[in-house]
């Protein structure tokens, strides 16, 4: 039977399809949820029920889920998304929201929180917050292998897979490992089957580096700048707490508090879900 308080959502932002689904419409807390990297807006399924005063927006980015790809002539660049939520959150009628990401989700809802401050009211990040720097003496190799890249998965479909265990499966051994279970709930918005087999719906250029990538101090501009209150929620076994710049970039978040809970890059798919939900539950009822 389906979710009488789950609805689908529909966006046009700059001749752009954007999908979204929306958990507990009214609420008195409201948030858009960013996911991570060639996952899917599903990836808040298994929280969204607990958080039920949270009125919870969550889109499909560019090239995954149900939204459209960008045009041949357009990247994946984090920044570009910043104006795209705060479009969605004009068409929904909110002036004023707070913002919950997961991993890429987290490093754009930051930026996000930066660029415009005075309109987010809380900001959780799972996994991430800080985009991925780049020293200036790289950028030009960078570019380089960003245009071969593009070239040569513009135009592409991605893998096929005969079955769509095969698919699940390869999903769930991939770049950031998960369970079974979870690219399952994944498959039900990304995973097609064609004539040719089964196929993940995510854009390929998505696995092409960004042309150009923020530096260490363009990112410490935009952590400086957020007013909201904070949320960083890591996992024990994750990625984060490894990431050699990550102490010195989240320092610049003012009202920051930290949780560290049991579980890997998605644990709030999968070991630490409770853990999560409670967490930010607290946090939005006393801030």
């Amino acid at each position: 039977m389906p979710d009488s308080n789950v609805e689908e959502l529909e966006f046009e932002v700059h001749s752009l399809k954007v999908s979204a689904k929306r958990w507990n419409a009214g609420a008195k807390n409201r948030a858009i949820a960013l996911h991570g990297w060639l996952d899917n807006c599903g990836s808040f399924d298994p929280m969204a029920a607990q958080l039920t005063d949270i009125d919870i927006v969550a889109v499909d980015s560019a090239g995954h889920g149900h939204s459209d790809f960008r045009s041949p002539d357009g990247q994946y660049l984090i920044w570009a998304e910043v104006g795209e939520i705060f479009a969605i959150a004009d068409q929904i009628g909110w002036q004023s929201f707070s913002l919950i990401g997961h991993s890429r989700g987290a490093g754009i809802a930051a930026i996000s929180a930066g660029t415009f401050p005075e309109r987010i009211d809380h900001l959780v990040l799972i996994e991430g917050g800080v985009p991925l720097p780049m020293e200036a003496q790289d950028v030009p190799k960078n570019l380089a292998t960003h245009i071969l890249d593009n070239q040569r998965l513009s135009g592409t479909k991605g893998s096929v897979f005969a079955t769509r265990q095969k698919a699940i499966e390869a999903r769930a051994d991939g770049f950031t490992k998960i369970r079974v279970e979870t690219a399952e709930i994944l498959a039900e918005r990304s995973l097609l089957k064609d004539g040719e087999g089964y196929r993940w719906h995510a854009d390929p250029r998505l696995k092409t580096p960004s042309s150009l990538k923020l530096t260490h101090g363009q990112i410490d501009a935009f952590l400086g700048r957020i007013t909201a209150a904070t949320l960083l929620i890591e996992g024990r076994q994750g990625l984060w707490q490894n990431m050699p710049f990550r102490p010195h970039h989240i320092a610049r978040i003012g009202n920051l508090e930290e949780a560290l809970f049991d579980g890997g890059h998605h644990l709030h798919m999968e070991d630490s879900v409770d853990d999560c939900a409670q967490a930010i539950i607290h946090f939005f009822a006393k801030s």
